[in-house]
């Protein structure tokens, strides 16, 4: 039988965001065109896989701990378009981890968008792809027309973090429990809710809500 010491040494072990240094280092952004700046300039950063892949493994070289990807769906218009031009992340992740050593991959996933048996189910196949160098970005959604895609209405502001904190219970039951269970929330209904594989890090693969990435904590903030 496992102990909370036992698995947070395994996770130290297998996961970079868990290490000796104080300061994590990771790159943002990424997988969107125009990274983190709005703008026209000819040299902005654009999207495609080689130079993605290329990043990734410099970063993974020179020691960083995360690539962080931005969950984005569509651009916001204009001139620059800013974002629109994007990778989904869990499957970058898996790709990413694939390709690199060392370096954490981290997925970022709006919780309106995907149910969290397919969220956990996924996360589990990266977190097994990477040999545990994986860590999931939950946020809530705040850029209305990208919800209008899926048919999802905006929750108010405050109801998105209940609903991802429901969210985040049923992932927590898929990773850890070995019998079929039965949930019943405000938002979220499971049947018999059940999955196998577990993730390699235990208890459950790591989570904004509990890592800090340099210096700042990542959190499902209330943006």
């Amino acid at each position: 039988m496992s102990t909370p010491q036992m698995e947070s040494e395994t996770r130290r072990r297998l996961n970079p965001l868990f290490n000796d240094n104080k300061l994590k280092l990771g790159l943002f952004g990424v997988n969107v065109s125009n990274g983190c700046a709005i703008t026209t300039a000819e040299d902005r950063h654009t999207v495609t896989w080689p130079t993605n892949l290329a990043i990734a493994r410099t970063a993974d070289k020179y020691g960083h701990e995360a690539m962080v990807p931005v969950a984005r769906w569509r651009g916001f218009g204009g001139e620059s378009n800013f974002n629109g031009t994007n990778f989904e992340t869990y499957t970058w992740a898996a790709a990413l981890g694939q390709a690199t050593k060392d370096i954490c991959v981290l997925t970022t996933s709006h919780v309106p968008t995907i149910h969290p048996i397919v969220a956990a189910k996924q996360a589990t196949t990266v977190d097994h792809i990477t040999n545990g160098r994986f860590a999931l970005n939950i946020v809530c959604g705040w850029f209305t027309p990208e919800l209008e895609m899926f048919g999802v209405p905006q929750m108010e502001h405050d109801t998105r973090y209940d609903y991802a904190a429901e969210w985040i219970e049923v992932m927590k039951l898929l990773w850890s429990r070995e019998e079929d269970f039965d949930y019943e929330g405000k938002f979220l209904r499971v049947n018999k809710g059940f999955a196998m594989r577990k993730p390699l890090q235990k208890p459950f693969p790591a989570r904004s809500d509990e890592i800090s990435i340099g210096g700042l904590k990542m959190a499902i903030g209330r943006a």
